[in-house]
């Protein structure tokens, strides 16, 4: 068998001075040489079909690529135009890897789905798709930018005014209103993935929602599939729960506070910090939501808390300083006190009120943790905030009727105690509550002494003996350190 040189090492000296060893010469075999050359000839292929001025042919027409638009883990996007009629069009460059062609052939299965059974201007259409040197190509209509570009088009964070955040919310729900008909989750909205139809500059702006690279059909992906942009993603995607199309109605509520605040509601380094910031602005994690989670990432993201004496079970986020630029210390009390990077379009302190309350009920409604208590699109085509009725009564009421089914809020919403579950006050209580019975919680990491020990065992009804270490009542106290928990800082900027 042929075998060609790699790399030969130089011998290395010991601190005495004598060498230790000589490094044989690497040998890589044929076999790997050649796949080493494919990906090289693959590289090469895909920097041919994005450079500028590259001309090709779709049912003989002749197409030239203008410019270069962005690129991303799927490949690249170009700025394509008609060389008969100068049409202007974005193409998207699939990279030559199975993985990747596998998830642009579901894209475009999807988008031909949605233009086939709907003519919403809101969501992305597809006006063809090609191959190029083996290369999967879907090209769309070319937009001016994204919301995010618009957004932070000057230096420092600014958002926009509320009349114009309730026209785009107003967008963005008739669009999940057609995605649910057709039972597709997007499962990436964030305002990279909203493009500007019109100019720009006009007060009240048409959107399209882009980019269905991660879009399912609902029931057809996996629990544990890495989906949604971090700063957007829901609870239960985190959780590793199974999900649908709520998971859309989550984004959609992040956006829109970042529309009018100018920065990322939830900024979560990782997966535990976002479900950590989460919790201290929203209040603890249901626990019919945290006794789902699977064995390995209940101890990541919880420490598990049991009472002998009324068996109750408790799950605390394990991080407990969670470090959130907002001045207000809970959802509801920063969608109606934080200041606003532009006025409210009135002078009137009641007007002001009113306005605020509005908003802050739609939030809410958008951004309940527990995924059966959030709305969805089609309970709230006709909420105030949309239409921008400002002296619409608070709290909304959905329309339970034109739901159908498998998500919306329930009755327990419109009780005043539930409505306020998601105050710090409510997490407050719960380390407080620890903290005021420690001697008769114990505490433990791993109360899971054998791996059946989890929900799964628990909900076919098995009966078996639970032992508790005990931990060492410091441990205890430093759980429930609210002053240090709950600190405010000031704004570090986005």
């Amino acid at each position: 068998m042929l075998h060609a040189p790699l790399t030969v090492r130089k011998p290395k000296m010991s601190h005495h001075g004598h060498y230790r060893h000589f490094s044989m010469p690497q040998y890589v075999d044929m076999a790997t040489q050649l796949a080493l050359e494919e990906k090289s000839n693959k590289k090469c292929k895909e920097e041919m079909v994005v450079r500028v001025g590259f001309m090709f042919n779709i049912d003989n027409a002749s197409f030239v690529i203008e410019k270069f638009l962005g690129k991303g883990t799927f490949g690249r996007v170009v700025g394509i135009k008609n060389c008969a009629t100068g049409q202007q069009l974005a193409m998207k460059i699939i990279k030559d890897e199975a993985a990747y062609r596998k998830q642009g052939l579901q894209e475009m299965r999807i988008l031909r789905e949605i233009n086939q059974h709907s003519s919403n201007p809101r969501l992305l259409s597809l006006t063809g798709y090609c191959e190029l040197l083996g290369q999967l190509c879907l090209i769309f209509p070319r937009y001016k930018m994204t919301l995010f570009q618009l957004l932070h088009k000057n230096k420092g964070a600014s958002g926009f005014k509320i009349n114009r955040v309730a026209h785009i919310a107003k967008q963005l729900i008739e669009a999940l209103v057609q995605l649910k008909s057709l039972n597709i989750i997007h499962s990436d909205i964030k305002p990279d993935n909203i493009m500007i139809r019109n100019n720009p500059t006009d007060e009240y702006l048409d959107i399209v929602l882009i980019d269905f690279g991660s879009a399912s059909h609902v029931g057809s992906t996996s629990a544990n599939q890495y989906i949604q942009s971090r700063f957007y993603r829901a609870p239960e995607v985190i959780l590793g729960l199974k999900f649908d199309s709520a998971i859309d109605m989550w984004s959609t509520g992040c956006v829109i506070v970042e529309l009018l605040f100018g920065r990322p509601l939830y900024p979560g380094e990782d997966e535990l910090d976002q479900i950590s910031k989460i919790a201290s602005f929203q209040g603890k994690i249901p626990t019919k939501m945290a006794v789902q989670v699977n064995h390995n990432r209940v101890h990541k993201l919880f420490t598990v808390a049991f009472n002998p004496y009324d068996g109750e079970t408790l799950y605390l986020v394990k991080k407990d300083h969670v470090h959130l630029y907002w001045w207000e210390d809970s959802l509801r009390s920063m969608c109606l006190k934080e200041n606003l990077p532009l006025p409210l379009p009135t002078h009137k302190d009641s007007d002001s009120v009113a306005i605020r309350s509005v908003f802050t009920d739609f939030v809410e409604g958008l951004l309940q943790v527990d995924p059966d208590e959030r709305w969805a699109p089609e309970q709230i085509r006709n909420h105030p905030f949309l239409s921008c009725d400002w002296s619409g009564q608070m709290p909304f009421i959905p329309d339970t009727e034109k739901c159908s089914g498998y998500y919306g809020r329930n009755e327990n919403y419109l009780n005043e105690d539930y409505r306020g579950y998601g105050s710090r006050d409510h997490y407050a209580s719960v380390h407080e509550y620890n903290s005021s019975i420690s001697s008769q919680f114990q505490y433990s990491e791993n109360h899971y002494p054998t791996r059946p020990r989890h929900m799964h065992a628990l909900n076919r009804n098995l009966t078996y003996d639970m032992k508790y270490k005990p931990i060492h009542e410091t441990y205890v106290s430093s759980l429930s350190k609210a002053d240090d928990f709950y600190n405010v800082y000031p704004d570090t900027g986005y």
